[in-house]
C-alpha cells in the first residue's frame, strides 16, 4: 500500500519558521551571499513558504550603489510598503575606499523618511552623507549601527534620535575652514564600538575625544589619526570597559613615533597621560612616544606608527578604575597584539642592540603570558641570516608562548637572504627566498632602466612572466634557456613557449614548487610542533610595506585527535593575480575589526 502523501501546508507552522530559520543562520555562518542562498529556492516551492523565505531574504538587503538603494526605496512605497518592517540591515558599497562618490546631491531625491521602521543597521560606503541624509532615518528609532562617509565641511552628525546606538563607524572627510565644534554631546550609553578614519581631521571626533563618555564602550580604532597621542591614550585609560584597540596614524602625523614601554601601559592600565589638574599632585607623565630621529630610551628601540591590542581584565574592579592616573599594579593582560615596527637598520649601525622578531618572540613571553593572536611586522633587513636559522630561532622561542594560537609577521626586504648556508645553482630566482615578483629595490645594474623601458607600468609585487624576465634581466638566449630549464625541472613538465612566456603565474608556481617540500613547510612544521596551541601561521615573503602588491603564505596546522601532535601543515601561497586572488595586506588590527576586514574579503556581498 503506497504511503500517503503530505502537503506542506500540513506543517506547523512554528516549524516551518525555525526550519527556515536555521538555513538562514547557517548560510550566514558560512558566508554565502543572500542572492545565491537555498532561500532563493525555497521561496519558490510554494506559497506558504514563500511567506516565510521572503520575510528571512529582506533582512539583509545589500547593493552596489546608492543608487539602486534610492530605487528600492521608490520600490517598497509602491509595490511591498506590506514588508518594509521585514527590513533589517541595508548596506551600499563595500568598505570606504578613495573611490567612493564624494558629492551628497543624491540625498535631495529623498523627500520623505525612510519607511524601514524597523531598520537596526544602515551602512553607505559609496556616497557621502550629510545631515539631511541622517535626517531621513528619523522614523527608524531602532537603529543600532551607522556606517556612514562624512562630510563635515557641511556641518557635524547628531546621534541624538537613537540612544540605542551600539556600532558607530565613521569615514571623515572634507576640509573645516574654521575649528568647529559640535553644540552638544548626546548620549552613548549603548554604544560598544567607535571605529574612525580621518581622511581629514575631524573636530567631531576631537571634542568627543575629550568630552564625551561611552561608560560601555568595549571597541575603539581610529585608523589614519590626526588627534594628539596623548588625547587618543588618555581617552583609552578613561574608559576602563575598552577591551580592543586599533590604533595607527596619520601619513603627515610624523612628528611622533609611539614607544613599547608606553604601549605596555596603556594596556596594563598603570599610564598616567594626562596633566592633573590639582597643582599640589606630582607630575609623572609616563612617555607615549619620541621624534622619528630621536634615540629612544626605551631598551627593545621598538617604535611604530600603528598598534592594536586586545586584553581582558585581571580583576572584576578593573573596568571600573576612575583615577586619571595609572593603576599601582596591572588592571589588564593582553590577549592580541599587532604592531607595525619602525625601521631600525639605522640603530643598528649606530651600535644599539634592537629588538628584532626572533629577539622579540625570544624575549616578550613573560610581558604577555596570555597572548593568544601575535601579528608583528616589521621593516628591519635581515642581514647575514638564512631562513632555516632564524625559524629555528623563532621556532626555539615559541615554546615559551603557551597560549599563541596565531602567529602573523614579516620583515624588511629578502635580498640577498637566501633559505639555507648554502644557495643551490639555480638561474635566476629560484633558490632564492625572495619570490620572482618585481622588487624595483632589489634590482641591479642596468635592470631598472630595461623595467622602465619594456615594462613603465609594472607594479611592485607584480609576478614576472618569462618574458618579464628575459628583458629586464637582459638575458642572453643561452642563459634564457638556463632559466626554462630549470623551471621545467622544479615543476616536472615540458614548457610550450608560445603559451608559456606571458604566463603571469609560472614562475610563482616554480618557485613555490622548488622551497615548498624542501623549506618553508618543514620549518612551519617545526613552528608548529614547539608551539602546541598554534592554529595558523601567516609569512609575507614580500613585506606588505614596500610594495603594490604583497606575497602571503598562510600556513594551516592540523593536530592529531587526541594529542597536539602535528599531523599535517598546509599552506595557501596568494599574491596578485593568484587564482586565489590578490594577497590581503597586513592588517595592523585585532579582533573584532580584524574580522569584519576578513569576512568582507572573503563575503560576496552583492
Amino acid at each position: 500500500m503506497a504511503a500517503p502523501h503530505a502537503s506542506l501546508d500540513t506543517l506547523p507552522s512554528e516549524l516551518i519558521w525555525e526550519i527556515l530559520q536555521y538555513c538562514y543562520c547557517h548560510e550566514r555562518t558560512n558566508h554565502i551571499p543572500k542572492r545565491y542562498s537555498t532561500l532563493n529556492s525555497i521561496v519558490l516551492v510554494n506559497k506558504r513558504l514563500r511567506e516565510y523565505g521572503l520575510r528571512l531574504l529582506l533582512r539583509e538587503i545589500k547593493l552596489p550603489k546608492c543608487e539602486d538603494f534610492l530605487k528600492k526605496v521608490e520600490q517598497f512605497r509602491e509595490h511591498l510598503a506590506h514588508r518594509t518592517c521585514d527590513v533589517r540591515v541595508i548596506q551600499t558599497g563595500r568598505t570606504p575606499n578613495d573611490s567612493f562618490t564624494t558629492s551628497p546631491w543624491i540625498w535631495q531625491r529623498i523627500l520623505v523618511r525612510i519607511p524601514f521602521s524597523r531598520l537596526q543597521s544602515f551602512s553607505c560606503f559609496d556616497v557621502v552623507t550629510n545631515r539631511h541624509a541622517l535626517s531621513m532615518f528619523w522614523l527608524c528609532p531602532d537603529i543600532t549601527k551607522f556606517e556612514l562617509i562624512w562630510d563635515q565641511s557641511c556641518g557635524f552628525p547628531d546621534f541624538g534620535p537613537w540612544p540605542g546606538l551600539e556600532t558607530l563607524r565613521m569615514h571623515f572627510l572634507g576640509e573645516l575652514s574654521l575649528c568647529r565644534y559640535p553644540s552638544t554631546i548626546p548620549s552613548y550609553d549603548m554604544l560598544t564600538a567607535l571605529c574612525v578614519f580621518e581622511k581629514t581631521h575631524s573636530s567631531w571626533l576631537c571634542v568627543h575625544l575629550q568630552e564625551a563618555d561611552f561608560p560601555n564602550l568595549r571597541v575603539f580604532s581610529m585608523q589614519h589619526a590626526t588627534s594628539l597621542p596623548p588625547l587618543m591614550y588618555q581617552f583609552i585609560h578613561r574608559h576602563p570597559t575598552l577591551m580592543e584597540v586599533n590604533i595607527s596614524l596619520h601619513p603627515d602625523n610624523d612628528d611622533i613615533a609611539f614607544s613599547f614601554s608606553g604601549l605596555q601601559k596603556l594596556i596594563d592600565g598603570t599610564g598616567t597621560w594626562m596633566r592633573l589638574k590639582d597643582p599640589k599632585e606630582k607630575e609623572n607623565l609616563d612617555v607615549i612616544g619620541w621624534g622619528h630621529d630621536a634615540i629612544p630610551s626605551d631598551a627593545t628601540f621598538i617604535t611604530f606608527s600603528a598598534f592594536a591590542f586586545a586584553r581582558v581584565p585581571l580583576h572584576p574592579e578593573a573596568t571600573q578604575w576612575q583615577d586619571p592616573r595609572g593603576s599601582p599594579h596591572p588592571r589588564y593582560t593582553a590577549t592580541e597584539l599587532a604592531l607595525e615596527v619602525d625601521s631600525q637598520d639605522e640603530w643598528e649601525r649606530m651600535g644599539f642592540t634592537v629588538t628584532r622578531l626572533h629577539h622579540f618572540l625570544e624575549t616578550m613571553s613573560p610581558r604577555f603570558p596570555a597572548l593568544e593572536v601575535l601579528r608583528l611586522g616589521y621593516r628591519t633587513n635581515y642581514h647575514d641570516w638564512h631562513f632555516a636559522a632564524l625559524m629555528k630561532h623563532c621556532a626555539e622561542s615559541l615554546r615559551q608562548w603557551p597560549r599563541l594560537r596565531k602567529l602573523a609577521f614579516c620583515w624588511g626586504d629578502l635580498h640577498n637572504f637566501t633559505w639555507r648556508s648554502w644557495r643551490r645553482s639555480f638561474s635566476f630566482s629560484l633558490d632564492s627566498v625572495e619570490p620572482p615578483v618585481n622588487l624595483p629595490y632589489a634590482m641591479l645594474d642596468d635592470q631598472p632602466t630595461n623595467q622602465v623601458r619594456w615594462y613603465p607600468r609594472l607594479k611592485e609585487g607584480e609576478p614576472y612572466t618569462l618574458e618579464h624576465v628575459r628583458k629586464i634581466y637582459g638575458l642572453s638566449d643561452a642563459a634564457f634557456a638556463d632559466v626554462v630549464r630549470d623551471v621545467e625541472s622544479v615543476l616536472g613538465e615540458t614548457l610550450n613557449l608560445d603559451e608559456a612566456m606571458d604566463d603571469p603565474r609560472l614562475l610563482m608556481r616554480a618557485w613555490q614548487a622548488f622551497c615548498e617540500d624542501s623549506h618553508v613547510a618543514p620549518m612551519m612544521r617545526l613552528l608548529a610542533k614547539n608551539c602546541p596551541t598554534l592554529e595558523e601561521i601567516e609569512w609575507y615573503p614580500v613585506g606588505p610595506f614596500f610594495v603594490d602588491y604583497a606575497v602571503r603564505w598562510l600556513w594551516k596546522v592540523h593536530r592529531e585527535r587526541n594529542s597536539t601532535g602535528v599531523r599535517m601543515v598546509n599552506g595557501e601561497l596568494t599574491y596578485k593575480g593568484s587564482l586565489r586572488g590578490n594577497a590581503p595586506h597586513f592588517e595592523v588590527l585585532v579582533g573584532q575589526e580584524l574580522d569584519s576586514v576578513i569576512r568582507d574579503r572573503q563575503t560576496v556581498a552583492y
